[in-house]
Order: structure tokens, then C-alpha cells, then sequence
């Protein structure tokens, strides 16, 4: 599976002034539920292990519980 630019890499040019004024922001879509869970999960390594653990994991797993729904919901809309 191919991933957009690495997320990490982008937050890291973020001044730490700049990550504790403005919300992150995840726009990248994997296209297909195969995908979605193998990403998620790299994502929500990702964010966990640039903040220390808590505060993203917890905003990866929202994210990725919305996003799971809203394939779902679209899957049964078909």
C-alpha cells in the first residue's frame, strides 16, 4: 500500500509553537476498507510516538473510528 507524504515528516517542519496553536489537520483519504485499517493503524503509530503516547493515540482512534464508520455507511448506502 502507498501512503501519501509521511505525516510525521510534515509535522516535524511545524515550529512547536505552531503545533500547540493550531489543530491538526488529516485530509488523506485510502481509498478501499482492505487499505483503511493496515493505514490507520500506521497512523496511529505515528502520531502516538510523536506525542509521547496519549493525546494522539487517542485523536488517531477517533479519526480512525470515523472514518471506519463512513465507509460503512457508504458500503450499506449502495
Amino acid at each position: 500500500m502507498k501512503k501519501p507524504a509521511s505525516l510525521a515528516r510534515r509535522l516535524s517542519r511545524v515550529s512547536a509553537e505552531e503545533k500547540t496553536a493550531k489543530p491538526i489537520e488529516i485530509t488523506e483519504i485510502v481509498k478501499g476498507a482492505q487499505c483503511t485499517a493496515a493505514y490507520i493503524a500506521q497512523l496511529t503509530g505515528e502520531l502516538a510516538t510523536l506525542a509521547n503516547g496519549a493525546r494522539f493515540a487517542n485523536l488517531a482512534f477517533l479519526l480512525a473510528r470515523a472514518q471506519l464508520e463512513a465507509e460503512l455507511s457508504s458500503c450499506q448506502g449502495k
